[in-house]
């Protein structure tokens, strides 16, 4: 994968790797925090310690793109598809945190701030809790004895915020569950307040 990234015709990255996966600090500031990354995580650690062996996701991006940079490659645009309010910017803070702490004094970060893109997105599909009958509905449809099948809505829809490196992207509004938007914070939310807040009622 390190040397994937590195091709021209990667434009967008995409990130599904649940909240657990961004490393960061225990806080409740907000999204002024001065400081996101849990920098003393013992995987962090090992990327800043050993900066072109990465073993995190985030490690692989930030020497990804010092790379694309020294071989004078656009960027590519960063995409969290993870359930994380405001997880553009939340993503960006920790590729940039990071790089600074993996290449110090190198310009990496303020590099990637000027050129690079974190659109945030969010993705309603509700995926309720297992029951006795969906178990047995795979059981007998597909010959499986699955103890946690997982089962969604028919309804989905995907927010995006249309900020991506050069404009260059799928044209993915001609999708009907895509939407761009200038700012996804009032769909975030609407689908906490009445969506989520609705489905925990019921």
């Amino acid at each position: 994968i390190n040397e994937l990234l590195l091709d021209p015709n990667i434009k967008i990255i995409s990130l599904t790797i649940t909240e657990g996966g961004y490393f960061m600090l225990n806080n409740e500031e907000g999204d002024d925090v001065s400081s996101l990354l849990d920098l003393n995580d013992p995987e962090i650690q090992q990327d800043i310690k050993d900066p072109e062996h990465p073993r995190t996701i985030f490690g692989i991006i930030v020497r990804a793109l010092k790379k694309r940079r020294e071989m004078d490659i656009p960027p590519f645009t960063v995409m969290s598809c993870d359930n994380i309010p405001s997880n553009g910017l939340v993503t960006r803070k920790i590729v940039l945190e990071l790089a600074a702490a993996m290449y110090p004094d190198s310009g990496l970060k303020e590099w990637i701030g000027a050129n690079g893109a974190f659109p945030n997105a969010m993705v309603d599909r509700i995926t309720p809790a297992v029951t006795d009958d969906m178990i047995e509905f795979v059981k007998k449809e597909y010959g499986f004895e699955d103890a946690s099948p997982v089962f969604c809505e028919p309804f989905t829809q995907w927010i995006m915020e249309d900020l991506f490196v050069n404009g260059e992207r799928p044209k993915w509004e001609k999708c009907e569950t895509v939407m761009f938007v200038d700012d996804v914070h009032p769909y975030e939310l609407m689908k906490i307040r009445i969506l989520n807040g609705g489905h925990a009622s019921l």
